[in-house]
């Protein structure tokens, strides 16, 4: 069953405030991408940005973002994925047990901490009652949102609020670097990153939409094994390999140019980082890409005349996810 992205916002180490000019860097944080954070106070209440996770902050910036000049009144299910939630709120808390011994502790950094910190606050901001949930399967948590956001639509949804938000620490850096954690073969490359990405979904296609073909998530499998799936889902949807007309990969150049070589290929790992919720910022890129016929002039690609397909491949470890955008 296809489904569509009415409404959609991203928040990384970039700046969209024009699409055709889109700037990317890396900041001052070891050497990892650190999310460009904006101002809070434009979106959310004081106490979030007092004591919310950055995690949180920004993936609610972004998904309240999404919802700007948007009903939520018609919400019928708030689906978030993450990785390593408050990922430094937790650090803190770990610390504090240690420095403290476990006596007169703040329990703020712990409760910020939590997974579900995000979607809770955002049912309570847009006060919603509906079906609220987090994935936190590390490599696949986003792919599994959207699959469990097909599946609601097949149940009958109509509109769901879907996103991913996963930050950067200098001691997980440190950490991964140590156990060579992003030193993989099939990785793009291996800095570490962060941000977040939010899609207001619909089970009806209209004028303004761009249509989410497919999803898949594969885990523990081969290269070759890997080429034969997206074979299969390409063909499933009635789509000719040649009507790809441009991939967006998180794979390494020669092993994705072996699985679909087009001639407009984006590695956006090379911009944002590696993180596990990362193929949220393709499937931004992509729908922008699709709904505005352009490439941002960053990534130094030829412009294909008509982005009709995008093929999003991605792998984080062993996890491997396709996803397949089209403009019809």
């Amino acid at each position: 069953m296809k489904f569509y992205i009415e409404n959609s916002y991203g928040i990384g180490p970039f700046e969209n405030r024009d699409f055709k000019d889109f700037e990317t860097r890396k900041t001052a944080d070891g050497d990892g991408f650190k999310v460009i954070e904006p101002d809070y106070y434009e979106c959310l209440k004081t106490h979030i940005v007092r004591r919310g996770s950055r995690s949180a902050k920004f993936g609610m910036y972004a998904a309240l973002k999404c919802m700007e000049n948007q009903s939520a009144e018609n919400i019928e299910g708030i689906i978030v994925g993450t990785s390593l939630g408050g990922l430094r709120n937790f650090e803190e808390f770990t610390l504090q047990m240690i420095d403290l011994e476990e006596v007169n502790m703040s329990p703020n950094p712990f409760i910020q901490s939590l997974h579900s910190t995000l979607s809770g606050n955002l049912a309570i901001e847009l006060g919603t009652h509906a079906y609220n949930v987090t994935y936190t399967n590390r490599g696949n948590a986003f792919e599994t949102a959207l699959l469990d956001a097909k599946m609601s639509f097949m149940e009958g949804r109509e509109q769901i609020l879907i996103g991913s938000s996963d930050e950067n620490s200098a001691n997980y850096q440190f950490s991964v670097a140590k156990d060579h954690f992003l030193d993989q073969d099939n990785s793009s490359q291996a800095v570490s990153g962060e941000g977040a990405a939010f899609f207001k979904l619909i089970s009806r296609k209209s004028q303004d939409t761009v249509t989410v073909t497919d999803v898949a998530t594969f885990y523990n499998i081969g290269h070759e094994e890997f080429k034969d799936k997206i074979s299969e889902l390409l063909d499933g949807n009635g789509i000719h390999k040649n009507d790809i007309n441009l991939v967006i990969s998180g794979l390494k150049k020669d092993l994705s140019e072996d699985i679909h070589p087009v001639e407009t290929t984006l590695f956006y790992k090379d911009f944002i980082g590696e993180y596990a919720t990362s193929i949220s910022f393709a499937m931004w890129l992509g729908e922008n890409i699709i709904r505005k016929n352009t490439v941002p002039d960053i990534f130094g690609k030829k412009e294909p005349e008509e982005i009709s397909n995008v093929l999003i491949l991605n792998e984080y470890r062993k996890y491997k996810s396709v996803i397949i955008l089209s403009k019809h």
